[in-house]
């Protein structure tokens, strides 16, 4: 049963309810969407793969769950189809959800281009599709043209980052950890809106020498039988070793007086080592010379120029 639909030059999505019986022969109800383009010929299906999951609500078997009970206006269904190199009136997303009842509009913004349509679909479903392949925006409106929602899609995850504008990798800044191994800098990245400061840390080759104490204060001996409790004390200790070493805390200045803000970090660990990356914002501007690094109570000082 058609539920909603969206409607442009060349293509067109269509989101369906239907009903399927599953592994224990009972009903249930679920959604899925089939797209279309417009030729010569009128509009035609397009063979794409499909995706549907059962739902929770039930507008036919039981009206009360059509309902709308979201915290917002508009809410995404949490699967939708990307095609970043479309054939020529193919769509390139499609995606869908349910929105509240004092939605009029729904848009569809990408750029500075705004497709609209009533939110006439049935029990508060909407559907949408676009050929471009680029960020975009789902806003809804209310009968006065008011935005009340919108959810936003960056599509970061198919735009791998630009290179950076430079990377410094002559740095002399290597410091012993309280832990006993390591901390090192490898090379810092100059972005164009960002700063990237990539780290080498190795830990001690043998963890449990620097945590002697802390497993004599859960009564263990270096000669006692390794039991599956004194193994899981043992990880656990590693494990808080490792996040104490590893998350600890990071922040940049310069001799200019730039304020840095930390916007988020990550990387990999095994065998006894990690490479992790620390990002802030802003770039290092052009009249920076000398970048300080503060690891902790260390500190790095790494000239620009």
């Amino acid at each position: 049963m058609p539920v909603a639909c969206w409607k442009t030059d060349v293509c067109a999505s269509v989101r369906f309810l239907f009903y399927f019986s599953d592994e224990s022969g009972a009903v249930q109800p679920s959604e899925t969407s089939f797209t279309y383009l417009l030729n010569s010929e009128g509009w035609i299906p397009v063979p794409t793969r499909h995706s549907w999951a059962p739902n929770t609500w039930d507008p036919i078997g039981s009206p009360a769950t059509s309902s709308y009970s979201g915290y917002y206006a508009i809410e995404g269904s949490g699967v939708s189809e990307y095609d970043s190199d479309p054939a020529p009136g193919h769509p390139a997303i499609m995606c869908s959800g349910r929105h509240a009842p004092d939605v009029a509009e729904i848009w569809l913004v990408q750029g500075t281009t705004t497709q609209r349509s009533p939110a006439d679909g049935h029990f508060g479903v909407w559907t949408a599709c676009t050929e471009k392949f680029e960020p975009f925006r789902i806003e809804a409106h209310d009968s006065g043209g008011a935005l009340i929602g919108f959810i936003d899609e960056p599509l970061d995850r198919f735009f791998p980052d630009p290179p950076p504008l430079e990377v410094i990798t002559q740095i002399d800044a290597e410091h012993l950890h309280h832990y006993g191994g390591r901390v090192e800098i490898q090379e810092i990245e100059r972005h164009e809106s960002k700063t990237v400061v990539n780290w080498l840390i190795t830990l001690e080759p043998n963890p449990e020498a620097q945590l002697a104490e802390d497993l004599e204060a859960h009564g263990f001996d270096s000669t006692d039988p390794w039991s599956l409790e004194r193994i899981e004390d043992h990880v656990k200790l590693i494990d808080v070793l490792k996040l104490t070493v590893f998350r600890s805390q990071i922040s940049l200045t310069d001799d200019i007086g730039i304020e840095y803000r930390w916007e988020g970090g990550g990387g990999s660990t095994g065998q006894g080592e990690a490479r992790w990356h620390h990002t802030f914002e802003p770039a290092i501007p052009t009249g920076a010379t000398v970048l300080t690094v503060h690891w902790e109570d260390v500190e790095f000082q790494v000239p620009l120029h």
